[in-house]
Order: structure tokens, then C-alpha cells, then sequence
């Protein structure tokens, strides 16, 4: 909740899921931005932990809209944005001097989770698992690619690996990549890595290598799911009667676990 007239509500920062935004009172002006090359900081959590966006470095605004009570907006992970509720000419809502402009500002946030590092669900380790199955059915070291530096990278080639699965690996679409989709992540595989598709290290990862790969993060979703669901289950039928603090604790120590049996499976230690 923000109270109206707010030159700066929130600074410029980007988030590490993609969100949901509805408002439900008052008003809310929200400028989004392009997202700008990678540098030392985490692209995901610019403007957090200490760390400031110069919004002269952002350019102009993909998007600046204010937000009025009943309107959605969608906001991609690692894309600058920032808020105000204070409204000028540019706003362009025929509505911006009704009722809304006296009210606080407040709005439901949804995130919608599926990343490194939360919950793992991401190209970049479907193409590290299937990369390591590849290394040692050769008999070839496996390298810490988890270690590897991002620094310098463009968003394009940032985000080829570093973006959520398709919607359909949530129902198992995937369960047994086809020939194409082995393809495709091996194209995003050479445009992260800044190298042609046919070099030899992508070539050598081989379909079944991808489908082995897909299946451990299949088992690692089904076991993330799961958890949520005894969570949403304990909140809904208060099936625990610890205070609701532990009880959160409790839930969230098993998705670490869960997590730390993922980076086990893949080599991370």
C-alpha cells in the first residue's frame, strides 16, 4: 500500500520471477524498461541488496501506464520497473482525476516462481544436466558450469538459457523431448555461450542426453509440486498446530531440501 502523491513508491528494480500485478484501490503510474546488458550485479535482483539503478541508464520506458482499480499488468522477470502515485499528462488515463487519485494505492502482487534459484525450472539447467550426462558418458571431466560467469552477456544471450521451461513441461509435455525441442536447446545452448550452433560441444550432447535430462527435472517438479500442495493443504485445513511462523519454516526447509538434492543430482555438491 503507498499513500497517493508518491514521487517514488519504488525505485527502479527487477525481480527474479515474472508477476502479476492487479489493482485493487487507488491508483498506481508503473514505468517498465528494456532490460539493460549484464554487469558484476545479479541481472535478477538489480536495485536490491545494496545495489542501485542509475534510471539514466535505463533509456526510454517500454511501458508507462497508471494503473486503476480492475486493471492487470504484466511485468516480465528482469525487466526494469519502477512505481509512482503521482500522475502526470503522460499517464493518458481518461479516469486519472476521479475518486482513485484521493485513495491509497494498493495492489495484489501474484509471482509466478520457476527459476534458479528457487526453484530450478529453467533451460539453463536442463541444458547443465543434459551437458554433464553428455561429458561423462564420454569420460570427460565435468566443469562447475553453475560457476560460470554471466558478466557482459547481452539480455539476449542472458536469457536464452536463463528463462522458464514452456508451460506444457508443468503437465509433462516433455517427458519425452522430440528431436526438435533437443534442437532448440541446443540453439539457445550456442546463443549463451556466444558460439555457432554446429560447434562440437553442443552437437555432442546428444537427444538422449536432453530426454535424460528433462526426466530428472520432471521427478525434481513432481517433488516441488508436491511439497507446495502439503503447504497450500496445511494452510487451508490446518493440518499442523504449530504456530504459523514454524509451520512456514517447516515447508520451506523441505523445498531447500528438495533443492539440495537437485544440485546433488547434478554434480554441485
Amino acid at each position: 500500500m503507498s499513500d497517493p502523491g508518491r514521487a517514488v513508491s519504488v525505485p527502479p528494480h527487477t525481480d527474479r520471477q515474472d508477476v502479476l500485478v492487479l489493482q485493487t484501490s487507488g491508483r498506481k503510474r508503473w514505468t517498465v524498461y528494456a532490460p539493460t546488458p549484464v554487469g558484476e550485479a545479479d541481472p535478477l535482483r538489480r536495485g536490491k541488496d545494496g545495489d542501485a539503478i542509475c534510471r539514466d541508464s535505463l533509456g526510454g520506458p517500454l511501458l508507462d501506464v497508471t494503473l486503476l482499480p480492475g486493471d492487470l499488468l504484466y511485468v516480465p522477470l528482469g525487466f526494469p520497473h519502477e512505481t509512482s502515485t503521482v500522475c502526470t499528462a503522460s499517464c493518458g488515463r481518461s479516469r486519472e482525476d476521479g475518486p482513485a487519485a484521493l485513495d491509497p494505492s494498493v495492489h495484489i502482487t501474484v509471482n509466478v516462481d520457476s527459476l534458479i534459484p528457487i526453484w530450478g525450472l529453467s533451460y539453463r539447467l536442463l541444458w547443465a544436466a543434459a551437458q554433464r550426462g553428455a561429458r561423462l558418458h564420454a569420460g570427460l571431466a565435468d566443469a562447475p558450469e553453475e560457476a560460470a560467469s554471466t558478466a557482459g552477456m547481452s539480455w539476449e544471450r542472458y536469457s536464452a538459457l536463463q528463462s522458464p521451461l514452456p508451460l506444457g513441461f508443468l503437465e509433462g509435455a516433455v517427458s519425452a523431448p522430440a528431436a526438435a525441442d533437443a534442437r532448440e536447446l541446443r540453439r539457445r545452448a550456442a546463443t549463451w555461450r556466444g558460439l555457432p550452433s554446429d560447434a562440437e560441444e553442443f552437437s555432442a550432447v546428444a537427444d538422449d542426453h536432453v530426454a535424460a535430462a528433462a526426466g530428472m527435472l520432471l521427478r525434481h517438479r513432481e517433488a516441488v509440486l508436491r511439497l507446495h500442495r502439503q503447504m497450500y493443504l496445511d494452510v487451508l485445513l490446518g493440518l499442523s498446530s504449530a504456530p504459523p511462523l514454524e509451520r512456514e519454516m517447516g515447508h520451506w526447509a523441505l523445498l531447500q531440501e528438495q533443492m539440495a538434492a537437485l544440485r546433488s543430482e547434478m554434480g554441485w555438491g
